[in-house]
């Protein structure tokens, strides 16, 4: 094994204590289509690209659903009423029907409330609305919904348990 051969006398030592010269200025650079003065940006060799981390933005699914919580929204992609409801595990009673969706409006001190029909946004793409960050969709139940799921339990338990013989 050769050995290790001494360091060369022309070489220089690693100056620990050395002073930065100045900082260079900072600028905030706006990456946005269209900008304006996006042309007039431009990075040079030894510039740092700084991206702050951002929360995703997300939605909030409450009421009647299996597993009700915040959900994020995906990027790049569309997150309709239906999602939010596949996100949260489902509607808890199969029969329920009404979903509101609890939307802040720009200028406006109170959220706007929209009804979606489940049944409808299943049918047609134009009921399944596309949610917004900090939507709260809401699956709503009622007596009338708890009544219909009862009334159709039991006809199902007593048509499936004894078949009727009519003579």
């Amino acid at each position: 094994m050769a050995g290790i051969a001494p360091p060369s006398e022309k070489a220089q030592r690693a100056v620990l204590d050395q002073t930065p010269g100045a900082l260079p200025e900072r600028r905030e650079i706006h990456l946005v289509e269209g900008s304006a003065d996006l042309a007039h940006q431009e990075l040079t060799d030894g510039d740092v690209v700084s991206v702050e981390r951002r929360d995703p933005p997300s939605v909030v699914v409450t009421g009647m659903v299996q597993k009700p919580g915040r959900y994020d929204l995906p990027i790049g992609a569309d997150f309709r009423v239906l999602d939010a409801i596949a996100s949260a595990h489902g509607a808890s009673y199969k029969v329920i029907d009404t979903v509101l969706v609890c939307r802040e409006v720009s200028g406006q001190n109170e959220r706007v409330i929209i009804q979606v029909s489940l049944r409808e946004a299943s049918r047609k793409q134009s009921e399944n609305i596309l949610l917004m960050p900090g939507d709260i969709i809401t699956v709503e139940s009622s007596m009338k919904v708890m009544i219909q799921d009862t009334c159709d339990y039991v006809g199902q338990v007593l048509l499936g348990a004894a078949p009727v013989m009519i003579k």
